[in-house]
């Protein structure tokens, strides 16, 4: 697993202290333990967007658009409609499905950890689905792996914009 440090080292966060997250109430409304470094992601750089195009979700509500907790059922409910009307959706989405979506960018991808193959979140792997067609595209890591890795370019990621590899790595507080 890639560190918060790695990926500050690509991108400085923000300076300034963020507020304590109550992770145990988090996970308690979500049903489900969350990945060690999307937790020290959150308390690092808080809400913004990298690249001025990738938004990760965040636990303090203040953004409904970008609510961990609340975007889970929305971006799950949006593919159950997309699939019951003839889209492959390569993954489980019923009952306690393996998808748990975790942020989404400009274009309305959506970033999601894929549960199904590990109980540890800290083994989760990271898919995201393109908004304007029925791709997929999937990385064996975690969040801050692969934000890294997509900035530095070691990682190319088929649903989004050519026009983002030649931009420099950014984050943007809101």
């Amino acid at each position: 697993m890639v560190s918060i440090d790695e990926l500050g080292a690509t991108v400085s966060p923000p300076e300034g202290q963020r507020p304590a997250v109550p992770w145990d109430e988090v996970e308690a409304m979500l049903g489900s333990a969350l990945p060690r470094d999307y937790k020290e992601l959150v308390e690092t750089y808080g809400p913004g967007s990298f690249w001025g195009f990738i938004h990760v979700f965040q636990v303090d509500g203040q953004y409904p658009a970008l609510d961990l907790v609340g975007q889970v059922s929305v971006n799950l409910d949006a593919l159950k409609y997309l699939r019951d009307r003839g889209e492959v959706v390569p993954y489980d989405i019923e009952g306690d499905a393996s998808l748990l979506s975790c942020g989404r960018t400009d274009n309305g991808d959506i970033i999601y950890w894929v549960r199904e193959r590990s109980i540890d979140p800290d083994d989760w792997v990271i898919a995201v689905n393109a908004a304007r067609d029925d791709r997929w595209f999937e990385y064996s890591g975690g969040i801050t792996s692969f934000l890294s890795k997509v900035m530095t370019r070691a990682l190319t990621v088929p649903v989004f914009p050519e026009a983002l590899s030649g931009r420099r790595p950014s984050f943007q507080p809101y």
